[in-house]
């Protein structure tokens, strides 16, 4: 099994869809993925479309379902390995703000139309 924190070589992009969220070290995770991206790299990070506040999600469509997703599957296998257990529903706040910590200096968020689930963001070194 790779970590997720140890990761070699220099990479013009790096992509995470819908998993940082899961892991045990996601902080280390995101600084390792800074640190492996070349000068003018990007990473493209894809997670649920949703707040960090569980008064911002009263009105999502799916919230019910990403709640219960999360304590079944997200929160469980990232504690069940001594890790953080940010679940499904870290939102976009709680992402954007440990994209930045990671050293991430631009961080664009976007949408696509059709997709309700998901958002990406688009964080660069420079």
């Amino acid at each position: 099994m790779a970590d997720s924190t140890r990761i070699t070589g220099e990479y013009d992009l790096i992509t995470a869809f819908d998993v940082i969220h899961d892991l045990a070290r996601p902080a280390e995770t995101l600084a390792a993925i800074h640190r492996a991206l070349r000068a003018d790299g990007t990473f493209l990070m894809c997670d649920i479309a949703a707040s960090s506040r569980l008064e911002g999600n009263l009105g999502h469509p799916f919230g019910p379902a990403l709640y219960g997703f999360s304590v079944f599957y997200c929160m469980t296998t990232s504690l069940s390995t001594g890790g953080a257990g940010l679940g499904t529903v870290w939102g976009r706040e709680t992402a954007t703000r440990m994209l930045r910590d990671a050293g991430f200096t631009r961080i664009d968020v976007k949408t696509i139309e059709g997709d309700p689930i998901n958002v990406y963001y688009v964080a660069t070194t420079s």
